[in-house]
């Protein structure tokens, strides 16, 4: 995606593909053991074009989180376990870490090889036209837009 400020542009990453990749990491981290809802956030409430039902503006989140229900329910146990391993990860991955992690990724789809699981990255057809996805599909379902 391109950004244009001021008469200058920027390329950035899709926030609602840069979300799902987190919830795929998060959920890793935590051994796959709970749900977890993903949600958008735009600070600037900027969000009223984009019609998906987890994009929200930031004035619109107080209300999200006090009515959002998927029946999924966590004992005050197993909150603050979740808690707590969230707030490793934080020790355990630092800023420089990551960023040497996406540019490992995007080296890594440069070179037709899938991030997550190692597979041949193919050019497929799609309702919504040409994408690059993981061959090991339905296994992984790493898709990048092209």
């Amino acid at each position: 995606m391109v950004q244009i400020l001021y008469n200058e542009k920027n390329q950035f990453l899709n926030p609602l593909k840069q979300n799902n990749s987190h919830i795929y990491h998060l959920a890793k981290a935590l051994n796959n053991k709970y749900h977890i809802n993903s949600v958008v956030v735009f600070v600037q409430n900027n969000a009223n074009n984009i019609d998906v039902s987890n994009v929200i503006n930031l004035c619109d989140l107080k209300k999200y989180l006090s009515t959002y229900d998927d029946g999924t329910y966590y004992s005050y146990d197993e909150i603050d376990y979740i808690y707590d391993e969230i707030k490793n990860l934080d020790v355990k991955i630092k800023n420089r870490i990551h960023v040497n992690n996406i540019q490992k990724q995007q080296q890594l789809i440069r070179d037709g090889i899938c991030p997550r699981c190692g597979a041949k990255l193919v050019e497929r057809n799609g309702k919504n036209g040409k994408f690059i996805g993981c061959s090991n599909y339905p296994n992984c379902k790493f898709t990048k837009s092209i």
